[in-house]
C-alpha cells in the first residue's frame, strides 16, 4: 500500500503573557478659565497702581502750564489711550482721547488730537473764568 500523506492544519494557541505590564504616562493638562471678578479687580487694580506711577513718564513745564501726558494700551478695547494731566491756574485738569493705531502716522495725528482736547479745556476753563468775571 502506498503511504498517504495527509496534511494537517496549524493550531494556533495563545499563551498570556505571565507578568502583568505596568505602562507609566505622564501628562500636563492646563486649564483655561474664564477670568473671575476676583481676577478682574486684581488686574485693576494692578493697572491703576502701573497708571499711577508712569504718570510722571512725559513732563512738559514752563511758567504757564505744566503737564504729564500718560499713554496706555486697552487690550480689551483694543485701542490706545492718551491722558494729559495738567495745571491751569493751580488747579489739575484732565484731558483724553483714545485712538486704534492702524498705520504709520495715526501717533502723529493722536498726539495733534490730544492737543485740541488741552486746548478745548484751557479754552473752557479761561472763558468760563472770564464770563463768571462779568456776571459778579
Amino acid at each position: 500500500m502506498a503511504s498517504e500523506v495527509t496534511q494537517k492544519e496549524p493550531t494556533i494557541v495563545v499563551v498570556p503573557d505571565p507578568s502583568p505590564r505596568t505602562e507609566y504616562v505622564t501628562r500636563t493638562i492646563h486649564e483655561h478659565r474664564a477670568p473671575t471678578d476676583q481676577s478682574v479687580a486684581l488686574l485693576r487694580d494692578m493697572e491703576a497702581a502701573v497708571e499711577r506711577k508712569i504718570e510722571q513718564s512725559i513732563h512738559i513745564g514752563n511758567t504757564a502750564i505744566e503737564c504729564v501726558v500718560h499713554i496706555s494700551k486697552d487690550m480689551l478695547a483694543d485701542c490706545t489711550r492718551l491722558k494729559a494731566i495738567f495745571k491751569l491756574n493751580g488747579q489739575t485738569e484732565t484731558a483724553e482721547h483714545s485712538f486704534r493705531p492702524r498705520e504709520r502716522g495715526d501717533e502723529l495725528q493722536a498726539s495733534a488730537a490730544l492737543r485740541d482736547e488741552v486746548a478745548k479745556v484751557i479754552a473752557s476753563k479761561m472763558i468760563a473764568s472770564a464770563f463768571g468775571a462779568l456776571y459778579r
